[in-house]
């Protein structure tokens, strides 16, 4: 069954961005890693733990298979509960990549930023299409010109 709930979606895709070094990881694979983390953490099949927690343990877990190089970081962005702005995020973002700058590899996982960009709004216009774009551009640039030259850093945008 495919849960749909955008923090759950973004664990897939996690999954599917730690994986990815290891070759073609199938989907039922990818189901069955994320059930067994969250169960891991939580002690339960009904709860979920918070997208944060959950890419920690996917890291650690593939550091100790010797999946991942001992210097891979994660940095979570979460503008859900802030309307978008350039000046914080900016902060924000280098505050984060500053933490990643010893890592050989690390994952940008940037969520909410359509909620961020139009918290109200109804409908999806051409103007908030455009918006959000502009502001992916202007998080991509940011994480071009502040991480580290020497860490592999995947950005994810959920």
């Amino acid at each position: 069954m495919i849960d749909h709930n955008p923090e759950e979606l973004a664990k897939i895709h996690c999954l599917n961005a730690l994986f990815s070094s290891q070759g073609a990881v199938s989907n039922e694979l990818t189901h069955h890693i994320k059930s067994v983390i969250d169960y891991h953490l939580t002690r339960s099949t009904n709860e979920r733990v918070s997208l944060e927690e959950f890419a920690r343990m996917a890291i650690e877990i593939l550091r100790e298979q010797n999946y991942l190089s001992p210097s891979y970081g994660l940095f979570h962005l979460d503008l859900r509960e802030r309307e978008f702005d350039a000046l914080w995020v900016q902060e924000e973002l280098v505050r984060g990549l500053k933490r990643l700058s010893g890592c050989e590899q690390a994952l940008l996982l940037v969520t909410g930023l359509r909620k961020s960009i139009a918290p109200h709004a109804k409908r999806w216009t051409r103007n908030l299409k455009d918006r959000h774009t502009e502001c992916i551009d202007y998080i991509d640039d940011l994480a071009a010109r502040y991480s580290s030259s020497s860490t592999k850093l995947t950005l994810i945008y959920l």
